[in-house]
């Protein structure tokens, strides 16, 4: 009983055959996702040195691998005329909590952005040159900081755009369950 409460949690109205034999390439995008949202949670960490670029880049670049496939699900529906409800229609055979969701995290995403990098970050960039920690605006030190200061300064910089990944990939996820469940339950 439990597993069928399961399987309508994530999939409503199909048969446990279909969830078991569906097309299962929605769980790289919900993998990136869920690394995403692991990386964005260390940010709010108390103590932690962040200060690799690397990290939110490699992980949005991601998102435009796991997206290229979407686009052929998209194609057909904005093709078909559907062009005002599009992902109503690609989110289409998925489960009903997904759009609600959806919403609230392009809303936390972009409260996150503007919060962490206007308001804690005030609207400047730390920078580390030669053992020296400053907060800069354009090209233009403001401030000379702590090596501590620093590192929080980088982590709500680092925590302003992590969530980016985490919404497009969640996106593409939620595209790719819809469309597998479309295809499950078709004749």
């Amino acid at each position: 009983m439990a597993g069928n409460a399961q399987g309508r949690l994530f999939c409503d109205g199909c048969r446990s055959s279909d969830r078991l034999n569906g097309d299962k390439t929605y769980r790289i995008p919900l993998a990136l996702m869920i690394i995403s949202l692991g990386v964005h949670a260390y940010t709010f960490i108390p103590e932690r040195q962040i200060d690799s670029a690397w990290i939110p880049i490699a992980l949005t670049a991601t998102f435009f691998f796991t997206f290229i496939p979407i686009l052929r699900i998209l194609k057909p529906i904005y093709d078909d005329g559907y062009k005002f409800d599009m992902w109503e229609r690609a989110l289409e055979g998925g489960p009903k909590w997904v759009p609600p969701v959806m919403i609230i995290l392009l809303a936390y995403t972009g409260f996150n952005f503007f919060f962490s990098l206007i308001y804690l970050n005030e609207g400047l960039t730390p920078l580390s040159t030669y053992g020296s920690y400053f907060m800069m605006n354009k090209g233009k030190v403001i401030r000379a900081i702590s090596e501590a200061e620093y590192y929080r300064h980088r982590a709500y910089e680092f925590r302003g755009i992590t969530t980016h990944p985490i919404l497009f990939h969640a996106l593409v996820a939620a595209v790719m369950y819809a469309n597998s469940q479309r295809k499950a339950n078709s004749p």
